[in-house]
C-alpha cells in the first residue's frame, strides 16, 4: 500500500506531466500546504508562529469552476480517515464556497480533478 507522501507525490507528478499540462492548464497553480511534514521541533514550532495551522488540506487549486471558490484535496491511505481538526476545515471550507476533496490513490485525485476542472 502507498503512503499519503507516495501518493501526493505521484499526484504533483501527474499534474506536470506535458499532456496533463496541455488538457489543464491551470493545474499549474496546484500547490501543497507542508502540514503533515516531519520536522525538528524547532521547525516546527517556527512553521506555526508563521500561521500553519493544524488539519488544513494538503493541496489547494486556487481556480473557480463550477460554482466553487478553489479545490483542496487531501491525501490519505486506504485505512487513514480525517482527523478531527480536519473535519472541522472541510466543513468550515465548504461553507466558505470550496470544494473539499479525500483521494485516497492517484486515480482517485485524478478523477476529483477532472471533475472540477471539466
Amino acid at each position: 500500500m502507498l503512503s499519503e507522501h507516495e501518493i501526493q507525490k505521484s499526484f504533483f507528478s501527474w499534474l506536470s506531466f506535458p499532456p496533463t499540462l496541455v488538457k489543464y492548464p491551470e493545474v499549474k497553480k496546484f500547490y501543497a500546504v507542508p502540514n503533515g511534514l516531519r520536522t525538528a521541533i524547532r521547525t516546527a514550532v517556527k512553521a506555526k508562529a508563521e500561521g500553519l495551522k493544524s488539519g488544513v488540506p494538503d493541496t489547494f487549486l486556487p481556480v473557480a469552476r463550477k460554482g466553487y471558490n478553489g479545490l483542496y484535496i487531501e491525501f490519505k491511505t486506504k485505512k487513514n480517515y480525517l482527523s478531527h481538526n480536519q473535519k472541522e476545515w472541510f466543513m468550515w471550507l465548504m461553507e466558505e464556497g470550496f470544494r473539499c476533496k479525500v483521494a485516497k490513490s492517484l486515480d482517485e485525485a485524478i478523477e476529483i480533478v477532472e471533475d472540477y476542472l471539466c
